[in-house]
């Protein structure tokens, strides 16, 4: 089996039942093994056998049901904008002849009906463009749905507007058909215009605000620069970005986007991260230091070399990832999903009942009653309002989660992210810095350190060593000048030897310190005695026959590290630290920390096990670690959030990656899940309200009681405000604090 994976744009679909409606009929494809198709962001991810199908013939299987799936350049997002603007521009004008023609058709009816013999002919004059040409999108999508034996809220529009227009019809010319029986032949032209009317309308704002939630992926498109400026045989040319190859160097002006992921070969510069990071504060990048594609570089030339290009960026990653996040479905919208499937046939049937019973038991006249009800049940039901009301409120909280530098690679983590009761925690990398700092040191007397540093510092930079970078690191604010010193060399696994001003200098281990004979002071014996017990590494260095410094390099806890674990409880969680560390050194950390809750000595398998207990006792685990080492752990868990690195496996064994190293935006991302999950309740539970309220009342259930039958044009405006009032109140999740 040669499976293949597609997600394309889609056009043509006008409501969320469309989506299933779509989905639906192409997972009855043959090849087709998974159809899923989200409505807000206009997508469909298709996954298919290539033996026995191919995405021509499932974009002609769509086409027959009245959608387009456009493959030609499904990541070209100018095409996909260009047709979705034709399609506004088409809707646009449609609206605009439905309310010029509506609004003469509904004042005549409303205040002129019988004033003169020949309205009932200038009404349907009036109609006809409004049902032929605004509204004929919904009766092609009917038919075409009708013939796969299919329907969507086109095919509730369409019997309605089109029972009450040939209804009007007959009255117009057959008048005496009803008059025989001593029924009044009343037409209902303002009825199918109006209705017609609303909901164009009410698409049109639903258009505006569904384009507000797409905002995020586009704003990622928009990082990617479209020309780059490279050194080829010595000289600077432009090309296209898409012609990057690995290994380029590529030449990145003040103000310029990157357009690919690299290491700065020559220049010094800050960079703006803040789309990709969620890091507000610009950067500051030296040579060697890492880039990445759509960063912004604001005030200094660099040359970067390619090591990531095209598809292959961290942009890139990031757009596929929040494309696949906004387009996936948390358990809640498949429930959902089910319910709407069937909702549009049970609606007609209801419809059917309402008809025959107005009919049968209703008041005199009996067609007119019969009539308005059945039209207003059709017209009144919104599956649309039940379909947009998770997949909207996912788009919008996956979008803010990007603008905050956090990857929400599936729905159902952040759907889960807001049930967890337990969080593991790594320590290395995750609670510290993941990377060896000086956390203590000891000079024999300051006029050493004065006389000295020089040449340690210079000794340093002649090392790879991720010590001596350490070292350097740590004295870099005090921008020393290095000694001159001579014959630098390394002894791989003990440490440096140099020579200045004929005495023989050495940086390296006790191990190598020992062999050299060198003298260890009292002083320095009796100050690192107390190293031993905390998890780091001593480097000495000795000038001449004596050591004159020691430095204990360890991995430092980040500074917010504590405040999160208070967080964490203080949101009822509990924090379990899990290392691969000694126990020892972990359980230094953990009392740092507050957390009574941890172990040491703890492999990938050992990690994932413990993990699989606490699910066992019910317990809805978060494992929060690097993505790499732990990528075992991270796939057990029910919520996986990898920090940091934004790697490959990271993102791919974790349904939640920060591309910030700070452990703080896993109370943003939190705090982004339960706001999510808010908003779609709310959503949900209005969308069920305005159906279970307003069906009956459709129906006529009132009439008993005061007289009142709901017109079809006002079902109509409350159909179509449904929908709009579960979009706005989606994007209102973009005013969450996290």
């Amino acid at each position: 089996m040669s499976k293949v994976l597609q997600r394309l744009p889609v056009l043509g679909m006008t409501c969320a039942s469309c989506a299933i409606s779509l989905e639906t009929f192409l997972n009855e494809v043959s090849g087709v093994t998974r159809v899923q198709v989200n409505y807000a962001s206009q997508q469909i991810e298709v996954e298919f056998d290539s033996d026995f199908t191919d995405i021509n013939r499932i974009q002609a299987k769509a086409s027959e049901i009245g959608y387009q799936l456009l493959i030609d350049d499904p990541d070209d997002a100018s095409i996909f904008q260009q047709e979705t603007l034709r399609q506004s521009t088409t809707l646009k004008r449609k609206l605009i002849v439905a309310v010029v023609f509506s609004l003469p058709v509904f004042v005549l009816s409303m205040f002129f009906m019988g004033a003169f013999e020949a309205l009932s002919i200038v009404l349907l004059l009036l109609t006809i463009p409004v049902i032929f040409y605004s509204g004929s999108g919904f009766f092609i999508k009917a038919w075409q749905q009708l013939r796969h034996r299919s329907s969507t809220m086109d095919t509730l529009v369409a019997l309605s507007t089109g029972i009450a227009f040939l209804f009007s019809l007959m009255n117009t010319f057959w008048p005496s058909l009803l008059s025989q029986d001593g029924v009044m032949a009343n037409v209902y032209y303002e009825s199918a215009v109006v209705i017609i009317t609303f909901i164009l309308f009410g698409r049109y704002l639903e258009e505006k605000a569904k384009n507000r939630t797409t905002s995020a992926i586009q704003k990622l498109i928009g990082l990617t620069p479209k020309e780059a400026h490279l050194i080829r045989n010595g000289l600077e040319v432009e090309i296209a970005t898409r012609d990057i190859m690995l290994g380029d160097l590529v030449i990145v002006k003040p103000g310029e986007k990157f357009p690919v992921d690299g290491k700065i070969k020559r220049g010094n510069t800050t960079v703006d991260e803040s789309l990709m990071t969620g890091e507000s504060l610009p950067i500051e990048k030296y040579k060697g230091s890492e880039v990445m594609a759509g960063s912004i570089n604001q005030d200094g030339l660099v040359h970067v070399l390619a090591k990531k290009v095209g598809e292959h960026t961290t942009l890139y990653e990031m757009i596929r990832l929040v494309s696949s996040a906004q387009n996936s479905k948390p358990k809640i919208q498949k429930t959902v999903d089910k319910i709407a499937a069937i909702f549009v046939p049970v609606v007609i049937v209801i419809a059917i009942i309402t008809a025959l019973s107005w009919y049968m038991f209703g008041p005199h006249p009996h067609y007119q009653y019969a009539l308005t009800a059945s039209i207003s049940v059709l017209i009144v039901a919104c599956p649309c309002a039940l379909g947009l009301a998770t997949p909207t409120a996912l788009m919008v909280g996956v979008g803010i989660g990007s603008d905050n530098g956090i990857l929400i690679r599936d729905a159902q983590a952040l759907e889960s992210l807001h049930k967890a009761d337990t969080v593991i925690l790594d320590k290395t990398g995750t609670l510290t810095k993941g990377q060896p700092t000086v956390v203590d040191s000891i000079w024999v007397d300051s006029s050493h350190q004065d006389k000295y540093l020089p040449v340690l510092y210079a000794i340093e930079k002649s090392s790879a060593h991720p010590l001596a970078k350490s070292i350097l690191n740590h004295y870099d604010s005090q921008h020393i000048q290095a000694a001159d010193i001579v014959d630098a060399q390394n002894k791989p696994g003990l440490g440096m030897t140099a020579t200045y001003e004929d005495k023989k200098c050495i940086v390296g281990s006790l191990k190598f310190i020992s062999a050299e004979q060198v003298l260890l002071p009292k002083q320095i014996v009796e100050y690192t005695a107390s190293w031993s017990d905390r998890s780091v590494s001593t480097v000495y260095f000795a000038v001449g026959d004596k050591v004159v410094a020691a430095f204990a390099l360890g991995d430092a806890l980040r500074p917010t590290s504590r405040s999160f674990v208070d967080a964490i409880k203080s949101l009822g969680i509990n924090p379990v630290i899990l290392s691969g560390d000694n126990q020892s050194a972990v359980q230094k950390v953990a009392n740092e920390l507050g957390v009574t809750q941890f172990d040491g000595a703890q492999s990938p398998e050992d990690k994932a096990e413990y993990v699989a207990k606490l699910q066992a006792k019910g317990k809805v685990v978060a494992m929060i670690g690097d993505g790499v080492n732990d990528a075992v752990v991270l796939t057990q868990s029910d919520i996986g959030i990898a920090m940091g690195s934004g790697s490959d496996v990271a993102m791919e064994s974790a349904g939640i990656t920060l591309m910030h190293s700070d452990p703080q935006h896993v109370i943003k991302a939190l705090k982004l899940s339960r706001g999510t999950i808010q908003t779609i309740k709310v959503n949900l539970f209005w969308a069920f309200i305005y159906n279970v309220i307003s069906i009956p009342i459709a129906a006529g259930v009132l009439f008993p009681f005061n007289g009142f039958l709901l017109d079809p044009m006002i079902a109509g405006a409350a159909m179509s405000l449904s929908s709009v009032s579960v979009l706005l109140n989606s994007l209102r999740l973009k005013k969450i604090k996290i």
